[in-house]
């Protein structure tokens, strides 16, 4: 047998000792106090701090995007201002 394939048997045959562990039945009664249903409604726990965290942050990208929007704008114009004097000389041609 080659080196990889016994190497492949003893990882296979590694697990062969080991039992199987079962849950506690506080971990069970745990586990199903947790009230997700995944069927027709589903309704999962979210804590309301971050609820009212997600808010914020949408709020504040959306007031960043407002205010980048206004600033380019202003310089949009202010450039285009100094376009207009800059070349005025070639309405004289």
């Amino acid at each position: 047998m080659e080196p990889k394939e016994q190497w492949i048997e003893e990882t296979i045959n590694s697990l062969d000792g080991f039992k199987q562990v079962t849950a506690s039945d506080a971990l069970k009664n745990r586990l199903k106090s947790i009230p997700i249903t995944i069927s027709p409604g589903i309704r999962v726990m979210v804590p309301k701090q971050s609820i009212w965290l997600a808010a914020a942050s949408i709020a504040l990208i959306i007031g960043i995007n407002i205010a980048a929007i206004y600033t380019t704008q202003q310089q949009t114009t202010a450039t285009e201002s100094v376009e207009a004097d800059y070349f005025t000389y070639l309405n004289q041609l």
